[in-house]
């Protein structure tokens, strides 16, 4: 039964889509992380695709660059006009393990009774497709916040992905690899495997890049069955900062091993380059929406 509630979904920046292109879908808004190259700082994704490109050219040229959250006065302003205009308002920030902006956003969400905030690892286009079916769950279905979590807990679960770097400075940088510097130091010559899951881990390192995708189909695989699912009930992704070489070699990594064309791919926001280093790639799976139980506030997950 349709609902005359409405929700509001507001999807972190590092999505890779730009504002403009998110917001046209209507209920769903983009919260920013920021970018800081050399003396310059911008709003991922509040540019236009020609300044996207020029920001590579500069991250390419520069030793110096970080990224922030938004400033919280922002992120306070967005969440007081949602919550005023939308009966329910759900935040996918970034994931805790990548970024403090989760933490930063549920403690800010406290304030608000319809405002909730859900930890996730979705990336790229699995933001915009999960985005979509809370609006339908919740719109047209009459799903409560309460089914609608379940239902991001079933679908978060089945999530995994891997990133292969081009090169391995910048993600020592980051420092988002805690505890495993040494390893990567040690496997500089080395292609290195990172497996995207409630925290980012080196899993593995080979001799070629193309040896990496090998394992990393077999490692897709092993998860797989852990849920005593088949490789036809996810959706393939690949998403490539901004040089398709490594993208490339997954793709046909894929093939060779499960017969199968990923089922999207997009270009990285300026965000993760600046985490991963130019001509990273990543490769992860999600479920199929059409497995996705229908839950009701009777059930149990």
């Amino acid at each position: 039964m349709k609902s005359n509630k409405k929700i509001a979904i507001v999807i972190s920046s590092f999505c890779g889509y730009l504002k403009e292109e998110l917001e046209k879908n209507p209920g769903m808004f983009i919260t920013p992380l920021q970018i800081f190259i050399d003396d310059q700082q911008w709003f991922e994704g509040f540019y236009d695709e020609k300044e996207k490109y020029e920001f590579v050219e500069k991250f390419r040229n520069s030793n110096n660059f970080k990224t922030s959250l938004a400033p919280t006065s922002m992120v306070e302003e967005q969440m007081s006009k949602l919550s005023k205009d939308y009966d329910d308002v759900i935040y996918l920030p970034i994931h805790s393990s990548l970024s403090s902006s989760h933490d930063s956003i549920l403690n800010l969400s406290k304030k608000y009774k319809n405002i909730h905030v859900f930890d996730n690892k979705l990336v790229g286009e699995s933001f915009l497709i999960v985005a979509k079916e809370i609006k339908k769950r919740y719109e047209e279905e009459s799903n409560s916040i309460e089914d609608i979590f379940k239902f991001l807990i079933w679908f978060n679960d089945r999530i995994i992905g891997y990133i292969v770097p081009m090169e391995l400075k910048t993600f020592i940088k980051s420092g988002r690899l805690k505890g495993v510097k040494k390893a990567i130091m040690n496997s500089f010559n080395l292609s290195t495997i990172i497996e995207v899951d409630q925290t980012l881990n080196s899993v593995g390192v080979s001799r070629t890049k193309k040896i990496s995708a090998n394992k990393i189909m077999n490692k897709i695989n092993e998860f797989i069955k852990k849920f005593n699912m088949k490789p036809d009930d996810f959706n393939f992704s690949t998403i490539y900062v901004f040089d398709k070489t490594i993208k490339d070699i997954f793709e046909n990594a894929l093939l060779e091993s499960f017969k199968k064309t990923v089922d999207w791919t997009m270009e990285a926001s300026i965000v993760t380059m600046l985490h991963t280093g130019y001509g990273a790639c990543y490769i992860g799976i999600n479920p199929k929406l059409e497995l996705a139980p229908k839950f009701n506030k009777n059930e149990k997950y």
